[in-house]
């Protein structure tokens, strides 16, 4: 039976009387209900104004960056959170746990994503929020269906836990066998970035490379690569290309399989090496690009900017940017012998035969649970 949110759900504006005991707790996308961190100024005010959220009560961010964050409390007797969020309780035909995986679906993001307005930020009122349809199937059913997407979520949460542990371990047997780089213990040789490079090179000029001149992919076109694809990993994303002709123009920023990319731009120091298969293209101007000579493996320069990337010279208001090219050159690297970067490449190669198990893994689930998603809430 189709119903309105509305209809099976209550709000609940209690105000706390300033109890300096009781939890301040926050909502967000990832983590759902967690505890607030807040400033000493923050935490200093008068609480009284943060709303009370009982146990087994929901609290609902209708605004901001978090628009539709959401989670129901079943931590403590109560605790209180902004004035910010919507708290509302749930009648005895709806399942809690039902309700919040509704609320999480593709479905109801959709709906928000078409629904929340704002000229600033998204805004998404309860009143909306209550008129969106929720499929009250029987109570038993729904506890079912909540139960087996909590499985699946515990189980893409292990694999994902194996996935972060296996790069720690990875991370363990780079100190062991390359020490800690800033002491650097066996004393290797100490080099720049530039003498184990060929080319490092800076995404052309925002205006070498506008928007208008982005074509349609064809046989005789070239990937544009953006600072997404360092970001993400992948060299498949994006749908930027230009023509032979522009490509030529702007040859200096090309990149090719094996080359290191780094973003240079907000987000700052995600690094990619392109895969053996990546399309031919150029880097845009959120992007460094390294062509490594044969000093250094890629998987060890990889390792060593991921563990000094911290140390990279920015500037810029806003949005933070690599102050120089020659400051990425001139950062300096211990270049140990070949014989011990062997040696880490064939543990990182066995490390990622077993990360790629536990990814395809991944993979299934997250397919499984669209699936099931889409078959319970549409």
């Amino acid at each position: 039976m189709i119903v309105k949110i509305g209809d099976v759900i209550s709000e609940y504006s209690v105000r706390n009387k300033f109890d300096e005991n009781i939890p301040v707790y926050s909502v967000t996308n990832e983590k759902g209900f967690c505890t607030g961190y807040f400033s000493k100024e923050v935490a200093s005010k008068d609480k009284s104004t943060y709303k009370i959220v009982p146990r087994g009560y929901f609290a609902y961010n209708p605004s901001r960056i978090n628009v539709g964050s959401v989670d129901w409390q079943k931590y403590e007797d109560r605790v209180i959170v902004s004035p910010l969020y919507v708290v509302f309780g749930v009648s005895d035909r709806l399942d809690r746990q039902y309700l919040l995986h509704y609320l999480k679906s593709d479905m109801m993001l959709s709906f928000i994503k078409e629904y929340a307005t704002g000229s600033v930020r998204d805004n998404l009122k309860l009143a909306d929020l209550e008129k969106f349809p929720v499929n009250l199937r029987p109570v038993e059913e729904q506890r079912q269906i909540a139960a087996t997407l909590d499985k699946i979520d515990e189980l893409i949460a292990k694999r994902r836990q194996q996935l972060n542990k296996l790069d720690e371990l990875v991370k363990s047997r780079f100190i062991e066998l390359f020490g800690d780089p800033e002491i650097n213990p066996y004393g290797w040789e100490q080099v720049t970035v530039e003498d184990v490079c060929t080319s490092i090179v800076r995404g052309p000029f925002g205006s070498a490379l506008k928007k208008e001149f982005f074509v349609e992919p064809d046989q005789t076109t070239y990937k544009v690569y953006e600072q997404k694809h360092a970001i993400q990993k992948s060299a498949v994303i994006g749908t930027y290309y230009v023509s032979a002709e522009k490509y030529n123009e702007l040859r200096r920023f090309e990149c090719h399989p094996g080359d290191i990319l780094m973003s240079c731009s907000g987000t700052m120091g995600e690094l990619y090496q392109l895969p053996p298969d990546s399309e031919k293209g150029i880097i845009n101007q959120a992007l460094c690009k390294f062509t490594l000579n044969s000093r250094m493996l890629p998987i060890a320069f990889l390792a060593y900017m991921k563990e000094t990337i911290g140390n990279l010279e920015t500037k810029g208001s806003g949005i933070q940017n690599i102050a120089a090219v020659s400051y990425v050159k001139a950062m300096p690297i211990n270049l140990p012998p070949m014989t011990v970067q062997n040696q880490f490449a064939a543990f990182v190669e066995q490390t990622d035969k077993s990360k790629l198990a536990i990814q395809k893994s991944l993979e299934k689930l997250e397919i499984l649970k669209k699936a099931l998603m889409q078959k319970y809430f549409g």
